[in-house]
């Protein structure tokens, strides 16, 4: 009954099943009104709520810190509480790929070496410059991950202060694209038929031999299946 008028006709039907006195009447209010609250509040959180854009945009990349929520719009990124009306002006200026959070920092990165870093919410940023060309950044429980275009990544477990290299494979290929899902990180290497797998943080890995799939795509770990797309498949 994941709709209103489900609920009405299976409320309906479970007060039919009451016997008619004064006392049932008296425990059919406080069902219904329980069994009303329960019905209603469980239909709407599997619902989604609207929630105002911006006029013209074309979004890539949303993140959510504390209570603010973060958006690549047309000329930077774009600032709003979770439950604001409206948006605040571009808060970084530029052309940027990607936004993530990790703790109690915001990343972004755009075209080539631009990766920068803000500790206050995203009223001021600062340029880190690395000397790397990024293609991804992804965040597990507050650790950073940076997809360098190179055969290793960068790991860093403190809001970006310091980076370790971590290197899912034996062989040199550069990375293609990283992937996280909650406390799961996934790796694909360029020419190699492989999808690599990590519980631990980039610290060991699982690997998946992919030599029959082509255009492989995002892949999702649910119970205790890997689910991976694949063209128009699955």
């Amino acid at each position: 009954y994941n709709s209103p008028q489900g609920i009405n006709k299976f409320i309906r039907n479970s007060v039919n099943l009451i016997p008619n006195t004064n006392q049932a009447m008296k425990t059919t209010k406080v069902f219904i009104i329980a069994l009303t609250t329960i019905l209603f509040t469980s239909s709407a959180k599997s619902q989604w709520v609207p929630c105002q854009g911006i006029e013209g945009a074309n979004c890539s990349s949303i993140a959510v810190q504390d209570s603010f929520l973060f958006i690549e719009g047309p000329g930077g990124i774009y600032r709003r509480l979770i439950d604001g009306a409206s948006w605040d002006n571009a808060c970084r200026i530029g052309g940027f790929t990607q936004i993530r959070s990790s703790g109690s920092s915001l990343f972004c990165f755009g075209p080539m070496y631009s990766l920068c870093r803000s500790l206050d919410f995203g009223l001021t940023w600062e340029d880190i410059d690395l000397g790397y060309e990024y293609q991804n950044i992804e965040t597990i429980d507050g650790i950073l991950f940076l997809d360098i275009h190179w055969n290793y990544l960068l790991k860093s477990s403190d809001n970006g202060e310091s980076y370790t290299e971590i290197d899912p494979s034996p062989v040199s290929n550069d990375i293609q694209w990283i992937f996280s899902q909650p406390g799961i990180l996934y790796c694909f290497l360029e020419n190699n038929d492989t999808l690599y797998r990590s519980n631990d943080y980039g610290m060991s890995w699982i690997t998946y031999p992919l030599p029959e799939i082509e255009g492989t795509g995002i892949p999702y770990f649910f119970n205790e299946e890997l689910w991976l797309a694949s063209g128009n498949d699955f």
